[in-house]
């Protein structure tokens, strides 16, 4: 073997040696940017005094959705950043920005809030009212596209809501209620 061959294995060697490094160093600096990104949104979830008193209320089903309920402001205000919160975290899971795992740091409160009928009932005065009067239309332009979208698609898929949800008119067989004007 020649110098020259010789050479080139080397030079090949450290070139493959040096991407290896580089590899194995981005993939440690993106961990750790996951992890302080995901640390923020933990930290939110939990800090924020709407959307954790929010939390506490859905979970205990201390919320109650009826007519008198868009009254209060600063309730539907704490409930809707919540819910938006949720769907935001919904969608970072749906669009594999966080992974399944980093997800179940959030699913538990998500899908306890989901069992919430109130809850769920005003999530179709929402879905309902923002279809019949911004004109939205779910069957050409997808669930996601919808208010809340990403939680809505969420809590379809862990059968936490059901089909019955996006019917317009189901409220007249009593199963959720007509608040809004849709």
């Amino acid at each position: 073997m020649d110098i020259g061959n010789l050479s080139e294995i080397v030079t090949a060697a450290v070139a493959f040696i040096g991407v290896a490094v580089s590899l194995f160093e981005y993939h440690r600096s993106n961990k750790i940017n996951r992890s302080s990104y995901l640390k923020d949104l933990i930290s939110e979830m939990k800090t924020d005094a709407d959307i954790s008193e929010m939390i506490y209320i859905f979970q205990y089903h201390k919320f109650i959705y009826d007519r008198h309920f868009h009254e209060d402001g600063e309730l539907e205000r704490k409930v809707d950043k919540s819910l938006q919160f949720f769907s935001y975290l919904c969608y970072l899971k749906e669009t594999r920005i966080i992974t399944d795992q980093e997800f179940s740091f959030f699913e538990i409160e998500i899908s306890q809030a989901l069992r919430n009928k109130d809850l769920i009932d005003y999530l179709y005065n929402l879905y309902h009212f923002i279809c019949n009067v911004e004109g939205y239309n779910p069957v050409s332009k997808g669930t996601n596209m919808s208010v809340y979208g990403s939680l809505i698609k969420f809590g379809k898929k862990k059968h936490l809501i059901d089909d019955s949800f996006f019917d317009k008119n189901i409220y007249k067989e009593g199963i959720y209620h007509h608040y809004l004007n849709f």
